[in-house]
């Protein structure tokens, strides 16, 4: 488990209209480049599941999604098999499969080996729903290629490999995916997508079993990025939400499970009485920043397995890539962005004319409200 926090000053917008500013420049950011790592990673997975969601076919897409379809990207899994590799219980792995199916994204059928066991795998919309998310990726990519220079992504990609490598991380091999149009060409995520997922899962799974070892209990991997947006200063649940691109429920579940386990409190806003806000504890704070030691040392491993140009490489490329993605995290940005993506559902769910007629209702209901 690893915790982080988005931006460099990330201020919360929940009662205040000011656009927060990074105020970093390349070279003086306060985190190491594994919290850029992770937060470069995270932007891939909600930019990708944000522009996935515009489609009526898969609005109700969740980030919860990712592993489990990245998993069956590469081969059909067990129920056990997906609990044990993505790490959650077996209740919450069958709560998402049902979910899955219920959308029509995988399909179960019987062991033919053992008829008390199921393999699950991605249907002919799933498949399509994979395809669909390398291609955003791949925009997305592009994107970054273009503002960091072909050299600069070239020497990050060689670096991420040779780390890779070096920590014996093994990229994912997909099957093949079915074209969407007749004469299509296969489709194939690109290097960077392959090694960010590696290596910000072995990073977190090291520094999760590290405070485990401390003696931290009754942590999971969702509690992570929600320690991390509190680390600095407290924030509105809604605030988290928005930022990390998941539900309130979800943060709500979260924040509950911290409180009760003492690394959490929750407090009043002196500027909204009706409003709290998520505030770290004295154990809570210990965990941070025994967490933020032991990425620390994961960093100086890493290091040392690069020579000093391939980790000048990784450091500054994920430092510049870490600036390019960053400015999507502001508040400002989350929920103009939230709003494009409501908008373009409901014209697709009601059309044109009850899209107006939506509109008209809620400049009503909400006007002299602030």
């Amino acid at each position: 488990m690893v915790y982080y926090c988005p931006m460099a000053n990330n201020n919360d917008q929940s009662s205040a209209n000011v656009t927060p500013v990074l105020g970093i420049v390349p070279g003086n950011l306060a985190q190491g480049f594994a919290t850029n790592l992770m937060v470069i990673s995270h932007y891939f997975e909600r930019e990708t599941l944000a522009r996935l969601q515009q489609s009526a076919d898969y609005s109700k897409l969740s980030l919860e999604y990712v592993g489990y379809m990245a998993l069956l990207a590469q081969r059909d899994c067990s129920p056990g098999e997906l609990a044990a590799v993505l790490s959650v219980s077996k209740q919450a792995c069958s709560k998402v499969i049902r979910e899955l199916q219920d959308q029509g994204l995988i399909e179960k059928r019987k062991n033919p080996k053992d008829s008390r066991s199921s393999f699950i795998s991605p249907s002919e919309k799933g498949l399509h729903l994979i395809r669909q998310g390398i291609a955003i990726t791949l925009e997305i990519y592009n994107g970054l290629h273009k503002q960091l220079g072909s050299d600069a992504m070239q020497a990050l990609n060689r670096a991420l490999e040779r780390v890779c490598e070096q920590l014996n991380l093994a990229t994912a091999q997909l099957r093949r995916l079915p074209s969407t149009a007749v004469g299509e060409a296969d489709i194939q995520p690109a290097q960077l997508n392959l090694f960010l997922p590696k290596l910000d899962k072995f990073i977190r799974g090291r520094a999760k079993q590290a405070v485990l070892d401390q003696g931290f209990t009754g942590l999971k991997d969702s509690f992570g990025p929600v320690l991390g947006m509190i680390s600095r200063e407290a924030k509105h649940i809604q605030f988290i939400a928005q930022v990390l691109g998941i539900s309130k429920q979800a943060v709500a579940a979260s924040a509950q499970e911290l409180e009760a386990q003492g690394y959490i409190e929750r407090q009043a806003d002196s500027n909204d009485k009706r409003q709290t806000l998520l505030v770290l504890t004295a154990k809570g704070e210990l965990l941070m920043q025994r967490s933020q030691e032991n990425v620390s040392q994961t960093e100086a491993d890493i290091r040392a397995l690069l020579t000093e140009r391939e980790f000048d490489a990784l450091e500054t490329g994920l430092e510049h890539m870490y600036l390019a993605v960053a400015k999507h995290y502001d508040s400002a940005n989350v929920l103009r962005e939230k709003i494009q993506q409501l908008s373009q559902m409901m014209i697709d769910e009601l059309g044109m004319t009850g899209a107006n007629a939506l509109g008209q209702h809620l400049i009503t209901i909400t006007r002299g409200r602030s």
